[in-house]
């Protein structure tokens, strides 16, 4: 996959917007790249204590959280089965990158980190490990230093 636009925002609706949907990490026949660049570790705390060791961890390396949102399943399931909760992280001036891959796809927040209890019980805690976006020699300086930090605020707070 190819990214055609990328920009820093602080804008809410569109955080929010972008935010609210479900990544779609399992497989999908109708989105094949939908799980290219995510990684997913299981946690050893629970949901709720997985989201605030993600936030200090976060905080303590200079970002910010944007945003704590709980993300719409796709076709309407109940989220009381599993739930979840989605943290966008920005940059100390609170702004998250975001990104396009056509002009008319729906806007990718790679700072979006996906939490979520399993059926089983556990937390598992999924983020875009930026790859994608690194290895892209357009991409704006401003996008480095974050996407960077992502993994080590992840590993911070799953283990």
């Amino acid at each position: 996959m190819r990214l055609k636009r990328y920009w820093m925002t602080g804008c809410m609706a569109l955080v929010l917007m972008a935010a609210g949907r479900l990544p779609e990490l399992r497989d999908s026949e109708d989105v094949p790249d939908s799980k290219v660049g995510w990684v997913t570790l299981t946690s050893r705390h629970n949901l709720d204590d997985t989201v605030t060791k993600l936030m200090q961890a976060a905080r303590s390396r200079g970002m910010s959280v944007l945003a704590k949102v709980s993300p719409q399943r796709p076709g309407g399931q109940d989220m009381s089965k599993a739930p979840a909760l989605v943290l966008v992280l920005g940059d100390t001036d609170g702004h998250t990158p975001v990104v396009q891959d056509t002009s008319n796809a729906n806007p990718h927040l790679p700072m979006k980190v996906l939490v979520e209890t399993q059926r089983d019980g556990s937390t598992t805690v999924s983020f875009h490990d930026g790859a994608t976006l690194l290895s892209d020699a357009n991409i704006p300086s401003e996008f480095i230093g974050g996407m960077k930090q992502l993994p080590r605020v992840v590993g911070a707070a799953v283990g």
